[in-house]
């Protein structure tokens, strides 16, 4: 007969209520399909899961039970309790147990008292002195265990660490081996082996491709070399970095087989197709309808330049022109160098502005950390609403930076902070003194039913003559993105920002949420301004790179406007 454990998981804890579950379980069993049940009283959860998995497995080593092996099971299964309480530190629980019969049926009956947690004393680590000394830093955690209550799963988390440390230093097979404890009454001293085994080196590194960048150019991508201790998150960290850049169509890295103790590495690469047109035409709550084009041409050049160019036309008088050529710096996976020049026809709620611009940048990107200053020169025609216009030529320089990042099991699951920065005067040939400043942040925070995201902007400017100031350079809010329920940069411009979003997102089903929200914001020449408010509901698709929202606000400040529907899309 097939042996079937059944694991009853009980919280009796008189002898009067044991005898009368015996009575009800004898009583039962008779007519049971299962010959086997297993009863554990434990009053620590997490214990007496782990022990009805221990011996679920265990009973999963007979195929049938019976008068002949059932001492045994039985005697076997008190060994697995115990093991099971090890882990967590208890290793003298005080465990009672019985095996009851009636017609070939068996019942095992668990009691267990955890006893008293034993506490790590004296720690023995079997190393080589010299390679101790040079890399003692990586052994304090487990030196640190020392007086601390046992914990099994905090040991094999310093252990793995321990081996992942040498791993990526060539040791690709470092393993603890034939460790041990040695209890001392509560004091239990930890005994560790550490057998580094042979260290292997990187090998020689080898194109196969069908690209036009040469392999000078390519060796940049390269984040290790020849004779260096190897690593394997370094070759995959190398396959992530090809892929980003956007230059291939398909990456392929392997580890070739061992020559010695060096690991060669081949890389497969097949370019992209280099000349590229887009299209788009469609409806932009920013811009109403328009049409866009882009061309590229990635790379340019076997050295992996590139120039792009990106044109948008709408029929609310927007239009925007722009070119821009790229230079991979020394470091091509985080650094860019980029000239642009750029035309950008804009129709605010209080005038239009038209602008060109050219600038130079240096793009660094790493591990979420933005840095992007520039040297920019703008001239600009400003036309306010009932006003004269207005020529302004500016030499600026400016400072982009921004961090990001996203931890899933943090109390902040996301969050994003901008600053960018300008700084010009009559001293660098522009028209007028000014100092600009606009700060972004937005958090999501994750609660029990729904997520909850705020966002605020503040923004500020100082200039020797606030009338001279381009119209592109004081501040405007509203629009789906920043004041919902009113027009895109409808309220405006003045020298001083803010804006708050408070939003509610409740998820419904995968990738889609419904959202309540409320936006306060106003750009006006005085700081205490009132803000104006906008309130309504909404629909969300996120996915890990793009979010998209619908959303339906009312002006509270603007009551003879009727409910606005307005889209967005925002880049993740």
């Amino acid at each position: 007969m097939k042996c079937v454990p059944v694991i009853c998981l009980l919280g009796y804890t008189t002898p009067m209520r044991l005898m009368w579950f015996r009575i009800l379980v004898l009583f039962l069993i008779g007519s049971c399909s299962a010959n086997l049940l297993f009863t554990i009283n434990c009053d620590d959860e997490v214990i007496k899961e782990n022990i009805e998995n221990r011996l679920k497995n265990y009973t999963l080593r007979f195929n049938e039970i019976n008068q002949k092996n059932v001492d045994k099971i039985y005697n076997g299964a008190i060994r697995q309790v115990r093991s099971a309480m090890e882990p967590f530190g208890y290793f003298q629980p005080n465990i009672k147990s019985e095996l009851l019969t009636s017609n070939n049926q068996y019942l095992i009956a668990f009691d267990v008292q955890k006893g008293l947690r034993s506490i790590i004393g004296d720690i023995y680590l079997k190393f080589d002195k010299k390679m101790l000394d040079e890399h003692k830093g990586v052994f304090s955690a487990l030196y640190a265990l020392s007086g601390q209550p046992y914990d099994g799963e905090k040991i094999a988390k310093i252990q793995i660490d321990i081996k992942n440390y040498f791993s990526n230093r060539g040791y690709i097979f470092a393993e603890f081996n034939q460790s041990f404890i040695k209890q001392r009454g509560q004091i239990v001293d930890l005994n560790f082996i550490l057998n580094l085994h042979q260290q292997f080196f990187f090998g020689a590194i080898t194109y196969t491709r069908k690209n036009n960048l040469s392999t000078k150019f390519l060796n940049r991508f390269l984040n290790f070399k020849p004779g260096e201790p190897f690593n394997s998150q370094k070759v995959n960290d190398l396959q992530q970095n090809l892929s980003r850049s956007n230059y291939f169509s398909q990456i392929g890295v392997r580890q070739q087989s061992e020559e010695g103790y060096n690991i060669p590495i081949e890389i497969d690469l097949t370019d992209v197709t280099p000349k590229r047109s887009t299209y788009s035409i469609g409806y932009d709550s920013f811009f109403d309808f328009g049409f866009g084009y882009g061309y590229s041409i990635l790379p340019s050049n076997s050295m992996g330049h590139s120039i792009q160019f990106v044109g948008k036309v709408t029929t609310n008088n927007f239009y925007n022109f722009l070119s821009s050529y790229h230079i991979p710096a020394k470091d091509p996976v985080t650094t860019e160098y980029v000239l642009s020049l750029a035309y950008i026809n804009l129709e605010l709620a209080e005038g239009l502005s038209k602008k060109a611009i050219a600038t130079l940048s240096r793009n660094y990107f790493n591990n979420g950390f933005l840095f992007q200053p520039s040297i920019n020169f703008a001239v600009e025609r400003s036309k306010p609403s009932n006003e004269s216009s207005f020529n302004t030529y500016l030499t600026y320089p400016r400072l982009n930076t921004g961090y990001q990042w996203s931890n899933s099991e943090g109390i902040i699951s996301s969050a994003r902070f901008n600053l960018d920065s300008i700084l010009t005067s009559k001293v660098l040939l522009s028209k007028v003194d000014l100092a600009r400043f606009h700060f972004q942040s937005e958090a999501i925070i994750p609660l029990s039913f729904f997520n909850l995201r705020l966002a605020s902007e503040l923004g500020k400017y100082e200039s020797s003559s606030n009338d001279e100031v381009p119209l592109s350079l004081n501040f405007f809010t509203g629009g789906p993105d920043t004041l919902r329920g009113y027009r895109f940069f409808s309220i405006g411009p003045g020298k001083y920002l803010k804006t708050f979003n408070y939003e509610l997102q409740f998820p419904v089903r995968p990738f889609w949420s419904f959202i309540v929200f409320q936006d306060r914001g106003v750009a006006a020449d005085e700081w205490d301004a009132a803000m104006k408010v906008g309130t309504g509901v909404g629909v969300m698709w996120s996915s890990s790179f793009i979010g998209l929202k619908l959303s339906l606000a009312k002006a509270e400040d603007d009551p003879g406007q009727p409910l606005r529907v307005q889209f967005s899309v925002q880049t993740i």
